[in-house]
């Protein structure tokens, strides 16, 4: 068993670090959409007032 639980823990770290960088990807890109868009909407108001 002691054997094993090495393995099983790399597995679990591995399985971790994956599902942190997922997230983070997936967060990254919604961010920086909705940042974009808000300076969009932004610039256009601007736009609409000049």
């Amino acid at each position: 068993m002691n054997k094993e639980y090495p393995k099983l823990n790399q597995k679990i770290n591995k399985k971790n670090v994956r599902d942190k960088t997922q997230t983070f990807f997936f967060f990254l890109p919604s961010h920086y959409f909705l940042t974009t868009t808000i300076l969009f909407i932004f610039t256009l108001i601007l736009l609409a007032i000049y």
